[in-house]
């Protein structure tokens, strides 16, 4: 098993955890245009995003888990923070630590960048509840503000 860092070379490896997503568990992803999606992942290149990345877990030339973890930079008090946009796992490969590696390489790269904590959204399930009091995680509840904008 590998943890790494996504490279552009990755895009296979995505597309195919992408369409294994979505048949694995088709009521929690919505579909996938895959010409899209590449289209995509060939514009947005992670090597041009500095204090974004994408860790992922590969096993036998397979993505098996990843998280997706960004730096946010504040110019009103100057923390960083740091948000986890990301975290999945195959439902095949959950409740081995797969996760847990994920979360302790999200959190090397906000502490390398200095970040004062980090958030993320929690899914509303025992499951996600247990485990991320398991490693510690603070769930509050808040309100929740956002407008679409196209």
């Amino acid at each position: 098993m590998i943890i790494r860092n996504m490279r552009s070379s990755d895009l296979e490896m995505m597309r195919q955890l992408e369409v294994k997503m979505r048949v694995l568990e088709p009521n929690v992803f919505g579909e996938l245009d895959e010409d899209a999606y590449i289209e995509n992942f060939k514009k947005n290149r992670i090597e041009d995003f500095k204090l974004n990345e994408v860790i992922l877990c590969i096993e036998e030339g397979n993505i098996i888990g990843r998280i997706d973890v960004i730096v946010e930079h504040s110019f009103m008090d100057f923390k960083k923070i740091g948000y986890i946009d990301w975290v999945y796992v195959l439902k095949s490969h959950r409740n081995k630590g797969i996760a847990k590696l994920l979360f302790k390489e999200a959190e090397k790269h906000f502490n390398k960048l200095d970040c004062t904590l980090y958030y993320l959204f929690v899914a509303n399930n025992e499951e996600a509840r247990g485990f991320y009091d398991s490693l510690d995680i603070e769930i509050k509840t808040i309100d929740r503000a956002s407008k679409k904008l196209k």
